[in-house]
């Protein structure tokens, strides 16, 4: 064979590759039309985030665990459609740039392949606050380039699944806008590039706050762009009497609600997406009432809203105000309110969200 030959089957196998690849997506992800109509509704599940320390980075099983296919099938069967898997960015890869970790990378594909049979989108969220091993992004040890290292491998893994969601970073703090807006645009550059067309979620600075990202967060995140247009901006909000979800008292329904209603007009102006990847409220009656307005809201602002994750479940969380785990097989306060919601939400959606 020539070398002009060998290069025609190369480009041959790199375009049939292309094609297959497309199709599948479209297969999987069915009409992007119907699809921008369905929000997504559902929980974290913790327990992959917890425990680390830099001078221990837990044990799975022992000090951390991955959402069981119980967990999977309680949600789901209460009707949600997607939930969120908070993860460790050093458990992944325990070096910048270097390889997944195996054993952890199985764990998290179990997860979101039994997530697929119970027709459930999986966000894989990277929940370490805008650092690794302790150090901020942005500093010597942790270049600015340093996520698109994750997403890069990350993206490859998963670009042939559309129901998996890309949460860049839990919470950033102590990272400045700009910066994050430079680290997210360079994260969405190279999962681009691997060909993945996933819905990405870019978050707010400063813990993510809806109340304050139109002061803390819009303008320099307002110039992030996505060619695929399948993003959404991740915001979270806590509605105690402080707004940092330390106590379990609430904000009267109608101030709660405002909590919101800043960061949506805002979206809605600039023709932006929105998803509430973290927000919880206590259980009594007032947290109750403010729930179920925060849903109704949300329900009635979805074309900006994409979705909404409650924190959260996950089996070690004992007692805590915010817990969705059944106490004695009984549903907790908060799930009766969550859940006339979720029993109406549609399978879905399956593409992403288109900004």
């Amino acid at each position: 064979m020539s070398r002009r030959d060998d290069i025609g089957a190369t480009a041959r196998r790199m375009i049939r590759h292309a094609v297959i690849t497309a199709l599948l997506w479209v297969l999987q992800s069915g009409c992007a039309a119907q699809a921008a109509d369905v929000q997504w509704r559902g929980v974290n599940i913790s327990g992959a985030e917890l425990n680390y320390s830099r001078g221990h980075p837990g044990r799975l099983s022992f000090d951390y665990i991955y959402p069981s296919d119980r967990e999977l099938d309680y949600f789901a069967d209460k009707g949600a459609n997607i939930i969120r898997v908070p993860v460790r960015w050093e458990r992944l890869q325990q070096e910048i740039g270097g390889e997944l970790d195996p054993k952890e990378l199985a764990s998290l594909k179990h997860v979101i392949d039994y997530a697929a049979r119970r027709k459930l989108s999986v966000i894989v969220d990277i929940h370490n606050f805008g650092s690794y091993r302790d150090q901020k992004l942005g500093s010597e040890g942790v270049p600015d380039d340093a996520l698109a290292k994750l997403w890069a491998p990350l993206a490859h893994e998963f670009r042939t699944n559309p129901r998996v969601i890309f949460g860049l970073m839990n919470e950033p703090i102590g990272v400045s806008p700009e910066l994050l807006a430079k680290a997210s645009q360079a994260a969405i550059d190279e999962i681009r590039q691997t060909g993945a067309q996933n819905t990405i979620l870019v978050p707010g600075a400063g813990w993510s706050s809806a109340y304050n990202f139109v002061s803390g967060s819009a303008a320099a995140l307002g110039t992030i762009h996505d060619p695929a247009q399948h993003w959404a901006y991740e915001v979270h909000q806590y509605f105690d009497s402080n707004r940092s979800g330390v106590h379990a008292d609430c904000a009267a329904a109608a101030d709660a609600v405002g909590m919101l209603t800043e960061v949506t007009q805002w979206a809605s102006a600039h023709q932006a997406k929105l998803f509430l990847g973290e927000f919880a409220v206590g259980r009594s009656d007032d947290c109750l009432a403010a729930l179920s307005a925060l849903l109704t809201y949300l329900s009635q602002n979805q074309a900006t809203w994409q979705g909404w994750t409650f924190w959260a479940g996950g089996p070690w969380w004992g007692d805590y105000h915010f817990t969705l785990e059944p106490l004695n097989g009984t549903d907790r306060p908060q799930m009766g309110v969550l859940q006339r919601l979720l029993r109406n939400t549609p399978v879905g959606p399956e593409t992403g969200a288109t900004h």
